[in-house]
């Protein structure tokens, strides 16, 4: 009987937090689109996040023992003054009795079937940093954090607001998803203490994170903000090593419509993955310095980088982390400190119709797609890249960027690796337009790109191999010139570079200068051909209007082919400086 009335005055008491049993739930289950992986291919990387840990050994309980249930029901409202949470600025003792009363209220609410968690207007400080084990000091985010479980919807309100206690630890979680499974978790501030933190003397303390989804499947975060992290404002990671038997990666996970502010690493930190969307969130000022806070690297709104090793003896690539199936639409960046998006490996990424401000980056991935996309740098004397396609890695495979409209930028779009695809971009206010940088059969064609600054270039490749690339239907106008060919296939290469049908315009319209195996045809040039210390190049059926000469050879080239060229109005037609090693030349309308 005692204990009849005990559980009794304990309903009565939670009861009262909970004025509103028959309020709508969130949305559970809500479908994620799905994306086909191919394989991913292992590659050379550098670690931005703590390598995954094993799991904790034991650790004695901190949750006071045999709290009484709370409320039965579909839903639940916190209260604060029954699990003795205290709100504003608290000792660090408080904080962490704080820590342990919200996770002791959300244990309680799980274990009676409640499936809703609301907390309204609160402002409360948590100790999540403080290693609370006597027989283990390593830090476990399970064990620190606030934990989110399995088949759990976490409601906060526009007035809830959860704060990181200042602490001196390299690393903490606020919020953590330790394989849980089907959970929503929506609304609210969650704050961490990077303004106030204390340098531990370890290191960076680079890893204190607002969130951490270790292992998570089918988790949604909705109309969250992550502000302050000393870290990362969201980290997406396995749980453990792809080949440990109960190895888990984060899959299903969406992000939506969230707001990741001023984080001093990164605003979303994804390490493994088979399946993620962010969409329709905002990150501002990734990796910015604040008032006795620098900001620490990569510095990046959306980091995709998962670690990987290659063996000093034998080359091979040890894969430690896997990478997949992410999908960033309809977001904005803005203030970077270096770049919005990168992905240093992964495989199947798709970037869509977002505003960015810093650009993307596709460095040792396959099947990268940006698609759509409006990039605008309000500060053009910042020597910013729009879109980097590709990379001199072995493993940067079939990635593309389409339909990107790309306005002050030092460079537009950077093509490497092999088989990218550029196509149909809209490319303005540049130095330099589109940029080929060591790349096997690629293309480029449909593109606009025009700049007005007196030093640009709409077409640069300088310095690099392009070995089976295809330029074609391409409009280019630079203030410098409209193509520059420099240093291209020197170093034995076999393969060509091919510049088919398109419109160059500029006085000095095109210059090839140390270029090995090209060709030069049915283009349309409003200016003059340069040709210098170059071998086997051919310029045939090209249409070429300009007022002074239409062709010029300079000193050393080796075979030139000029064939069928239509040369109206230019006083010198073909100018032959210095006669070349061979030249075949015939047909051409000014001869």
């Amino acid at each position: 009987m005692k204990n009849l009335i005990t559980l009794f005055t304990a309903l009565l008491l939670l009861s009262c937090g909970n004025n509103n049993n028959n309020s709508p739930q969130p949305p559970k289950g809500e479908d994620i689109d799905t994306v086909i992986p191919p394989p991913v291919k292992p590659i050379d990387s550098v670690p931005v996040v703590d390598p995954i840990i094993p799991p904790p050994p034991p650790v004695e309980d901190t949750i006071a023992p045999n709290p009484p249930d709370p409320p039965r029901g579909n839903n639940y409202t916190l209260s604060l003054n029954y699990y003795k949470i205290v709100q504003g600025r608290v000792t660090d003792d408080q904080a962490l009795k704080n820590r342990f009363g919200l996770e002791q209220a959300i244990q309680d609410a799980k274990s009676v079937g409640i499936d809703t968690f609301k907390i309204g207007k609160v402002d409360i400080y948590f100790d999540v940093s403080t290693v609370t084990s006597e027989t283990n000091a390593n830090f476990y985010p399970s064990v620190e954090g606030i934990n989110i479980p399995s088949d759990f919807n976490l409601v906060m309100s526009d007035d809830t607001y959860l704060r990181v206690q200042p602490n001196n630890s390299a690393k903490y979680s606020l919020l953590v998803f330790d394989e849980t499974r089907n959970s929503y978790v929506s609304g609210g501030h969650l704050i961490g203490e990077r303004l106030e933190h204390t340098p531990s003397g370890k290191g960076s303390d680079e890893w204190g994170h607002l969130m951490n989804i270790i292992g998570g499947q089918d988790i949604t975060i909705d109309n969250v903000e992550a502000k302050h992290g000393n870290g990362d404002g969201l980290v997406i990671q396995a749980n453990e090593f792809p080949w440990v038997a109960n190895y888990l990666s984060s899959k299903g996970i969406l992000i939506k419509n969230s707001r990741f502010i001023e984080n001093r690493r990164q605003g979303i930190s994804i390490t493994s993955t088979e399946g993620t969307i962010i969409d329709g969130c905002y990150f501002d000022r990734t990796g910015v310095d604040l008032p006795n806070s620098r900001g620490t690297d990569p510095r990046t709104a959306i980091d995709g980088e998962p670690y990987r090793e290659r063996d000093k003896v034998t080359g091979e690539v040890h894969q430690y982390e896997k990478l997949a199936n992410v999908i960033i639409r309809n977001c904005t960046e803005v203030g970077s400190v270096v770049t919005g998006f990168i992905f240093k490996a992964g495989d199947n990424i798709l970037i869509e119709n977002n505003t960015i401000e810093t650009g993307i980056n596709f460095d040792h991935v396959t099947n990268a797609r940006a698609i759509n996309n409006t990039f605008f740098n309000p500060y053009p004397d910042n020597k910013r890249l729009a879109i980097a396609v590709g990379s001199t890695s072995e493993f940067s495979h079939n990635n593309s960027a389409s339909g990107n409209i790309i306005e002050g930028f030092s460079q537009g779009i950077r093509v490497g690796g092999e088989g990218s695809k550029v196509r149909g971009n809209k490319i303005s206010d540049f130095i330099s337009g589109i940029v080929i940088k060591n790349a096997i059969n690629a293309e480029v064609y449909d593109n606009h790109t025009a700049s007005e600054r007196p030093t640009s270039i709409a077409l640069f490749a300088h310095s690099t191999y392009a070995e089976d690339v295809r330029i074609y239907a391409n409009y280019f106008r630079g203030g410098r010139s409209a193509a520059q060919f420099t240093t291209i296939n020197r170093n034995g290469q076999t393969g060509k570079i091919s510049v088919l049908n398109n419109i160059f315009e500029n006085t000095q319209a095109v210059t090839f200068d140390r270029v090995n195996n090209a060709e030069f045809h049915q283009n349309t040039v409003l200016g003059a051909i340069t040709v210098r210390m170059t071998n086997r190049l051919s310029l045939r059926e090209n249409e070429i209007m300009s007022n002074s000469y239409g062709i010029q050879l300079r000193e050393g080239n080796g075979l030139i082919t000029i064939k069928d060229n239509k040369i109206p109005n230019a006083w010198g037609c073909v100018d032959v400086k210095e006669q070349p090693e061979e030249l075949l030349r015939e047909g051409n309308g000014c001869e």
